[in-house]
């Protein structure tokens, strides 16, 4: 066992160590509507390939974790021929809308800024689109990102980190006091 000042001279490590994970966790939530095949690649490996009943789908996916990551959703099967239109109205379509996105449990659907401005959107062509919340032609929605995942939600994250007043005005010897007060709590866990 570490002592507390040991753990405080190599704090990179010791904090490497906390977000370290072998694997990268994946729940997507997706609604389906006339059974539109749903594919996932990992780093061009292809780790789910359905094709989906209407519904509503909760996939949970665990991949061995690389150095960086090519995270593909993609819906294919979709012709000109699943829109029926009448009166100018579609009246039936094949898609999938996403409901839920989560990557070693942070959420990343619900932070909106994340999810809009990390994440490409690639049409059948080929060609990068605005991102969008579900596929309605076969597209691929694309996360590219570095492991530890952690580290690179924080570091893309701006979500939850306003500082508050009280942190604005705080001076070094403030921040030295809390320092000693991280460093006494270390050493009582030890």
């Amino acid at each position: 066992m570490k002592t507390a000042q040991e753990t405080l001279d190599q704090f990179d490590k010791f904090f490497d160590e906390l977000i370290e994970s072998d694997s990268i966790e994946i729940q997507l939530i997706v609604s389906a509507f006339c059974s539109p095949g749903l594919q996932i690649t990992i780093n061009s490996n292809i780790v789910y390939d359905n094709i989906l009943s209407s519904g509503v789908h909760t996939i949970n996916l665990s991949y061995k974790t690389d150095p960086k990551i090519v995270l593909d959703i993609s819906m294919y099967g979709k012709s000109p021929k699943d829109t029926l239109v009448q009166n100018n109205q579609i009246i039936q379509d094949k898609f999938i809308t996403i409901d839920g996105l989560t990557i070693n449990n942070f959420d990343l659907f619900n932070d909106s800024d994340l999810f809009y401005n990390k994440f490409l959107y690639i049409n059948n062509q080929g060609i990068e689109e605005q991102v969008k919340a579900g596929f309605w032609g076969n597209n691929t929605l694309r996360l590219i990102f570095t492991t530890p995942f952690a580290l690179w939600h924080t570091q893309n994250s701006h979500k939850n980190t306003h500082i508050s007043n009280s942190l604005h005005y705080r001076n070094n010897s403030l921040t030295n006091e809390v320092f000693e007060d991280l460093v006494k709590n270390i050493q009582l866990l030890t």
